[in-house]
């Protein structure tokens, strides 16, 4: 045979490759992704996610401008954010812009990961469809509880089972919740580090308040619920998306870039010391706040000695409205 037809063979063949690749092509850009637009938002959590009947919420509350008239949009908390760019809102904090609230707040203050579990098993489970977008975290009170039982006992191996155990419980609701995409679409919450909170700078400033490092304790019991949390989570990414808390967390303690990327006053007390002198945080606001602060909502990380402020909220809550406009939900 001469080269000639096996060069025109070899043409042919390269023509019909090319024509199917086209074809294909044709049919991947007839049925591009559309953006995910959840028409209900349910939350799932502690006072980190709880905005309470009166409106008011467990950080720095705020003003309508120029009053004395508490405002619940003002300094608004990381999920009630979401929701609101979704053009969606709680009940107790419903903009008279919007004519129907299509939220459910199921958050309650000093909740450990079992009281999350009681509130996802009081919503009926058809609640839980592609359209609805849920959050949930906990976990918070599951530390701060190991970490008080055990920070005066040399042995701190059952503190780090009770907090896995807390992890891959909340891991396991939200499998259950998304049902591998038959379920809701979950924005999941890791805890915030806690060894970088107030609680922990002032106890590991207090002689004989723990057998071991205070701070490190907190840092590693932090690390231990979210490392379980996060290699129990299935279809990460697709059904579910993470919220670092606890990322955001360190950044914004981070003394090199605390003042320049996070707008903190440039103060050791920025990253250390609570900025409301109300031990009631749902009753914080900005006649509240520590005199070096002078009304600013946002000065401070921290609002109590273990609940982030308005900065933090707002910080989350961007990464939060990220993950659900850009995962494939």
């Amino acid at each position: 045979m001469s080269p000639l037809p096996l060069f025109a063979r070899a043409l042919r063949c390269a023509a019909a490759v090319f024509a199917f690749t086209v074809l294909l092509s044709g049919c991947d850009s007839s049925s591009r992704i559309e953006d995910y637009v959840p028409t209900r938002v349910i939350s799932f959590g502690d006072e980190l996610s709880l905005i309470k009947g009166d409106g008011s919420k467990y950080t720095i509350n705020g003003f309508t401008s120029g009053t004395t008239t508490r405002d619940c949009t003002v300094n608004p908390v990381w999920n009630q954010s979401l929701a609101s760019n979704f053009g969606l809102a709680f009940p107790a904090c419903k903009p008279a812009t919007l004519a129907i609230a299509n939220g459910s707040m199921n958050a309650v203050q000093g909740v450990s990961v079992a009281g999350v579990e009681t509130q996802v098993n009081a919503v009926a489970s058809s609640e839980f469809v592609p359209s609805t977008l849920v959050t949930i975290q906990g976990g918070m009170w599951d530390v701060i509880s190991a970490y008080n039982t055990y920070k005066t006992n040399a042995n701190r191996d059952a503190a780090f089972v009770l907090v896995r155990a807390a992890g891959a419980q909340l891991a396991g609701l939200v499998n259950r919740i998304a049902n591998n995409g038959a379920g809701a679409r979950v924005l999941y919450a890791t805890v915030p580090d806690l060894g970088y909170s107030p609680l922990a700078i002032t106890e590991q400033a207090a002689a004989g308040t723990c057998v071991v490092d205070c701070r490190q304790f907190l840092i590693d019991l932090s690390a231990a619920f979210n490392e379980s949390l996060r290699v129990n989570v299935l279809n990460d990414g697709r059904y579910a998306g993470l919220v670092a808390f606890d990322d955001m967390l360190r950044s914004m303690a981070n003394p090199t870039i605390r003042t320049t990327v996070y707008g903190l006053i440039n103060t050791d007390a920025a990253t250390s010391v609570a900025a409301c002198t109300n031990p009631d945080t749902s009753l914080c606001d900005t006649t509240t706040l520590v005199p070096e602060l002078a009304g600013s909502a946002t000065g401070y990380l921290w609002a109590s000695d273990r609940l982030p402020g308005p900065n933090w909220h707002s910080r989350v809550a961007g990464v939060a409205i990220t993950r659900a406009r850009n995962n494939p939900f």
